[in-house]
């Protein structure tokens, strides 16, 4: 009969040594080219769409307060812009890791987006130079017109429903 003592001093005939390799490198993952491509026109979109909306709100900013409104409509458009590129990125940074480090990624990135929108439109709409409906107006436009160029960007992407083997 032989003792667990016995087996600890008997080599495992199964394992071979030789196929472990001590020097382990993390597998560096790439993003799928189909979400690149989609990630790419969306951020194209939006920020043609971004440059109107400052340009046409801004018209309409300073034909209602002057150039406090213009300037409240083009710190609306950059709000957008900053935070649909933040929202593209963390997207990016989530498809290089996959798995449950994408869902955690892209939910915390959500999630600190909010929490920096609530706090810079808290120290915003208290600048004496921001006209409040100018600014509404225009991050409403930019926001909409974003999920606009999001949705024609996703449609028109071809992507695999699976991906190469890496």
């Amino acid at each position: 009969m032989t003792t667990p003592e016995d087996r600890a001093q008997q080599p495992d005939a199964a394992f071979d040594e030789s196929l472990v390799d001590d020097a382990e490198q993390p597998v560096r993952r790439q993003a799928a080219p189909g979400l690149v491509r989609v990630l790419r026109l969306s951020l194209m979109l939006t920020t043609a769409l971004a440059v109107l909306v400052a340009i046409v709100g801004g018209i309409i900013g300073w034909s209602i307060a002057g150039w406090n409104g213009a300037l409240s409509a083009l710190v609306g458009a950059v709000l957008t812009l900053v935070f649909a590129a933040i929202t593209a990125g963390s997207l990016w940074l989530g498809s290089r890791q996959g798995g449950i480090s994408f869902l955690a990624i892209v939910l915390g990135g959500w999630i600190v987006k909010i929490i920096v929108f609530i706090g810079l439109l808290a120290v915003i709409t208290t600048a004496p130079f921001v006209v409040k409906g100018v600014l509404f107006g225009s991050i409403v436009a930019a926001v909409l017109g974003s999920l606009a160029a999001d949705s024609f960007a996703a449609m028109r992407a071809k992507v695999p429903y699976v991906d190469d083997p890496q």
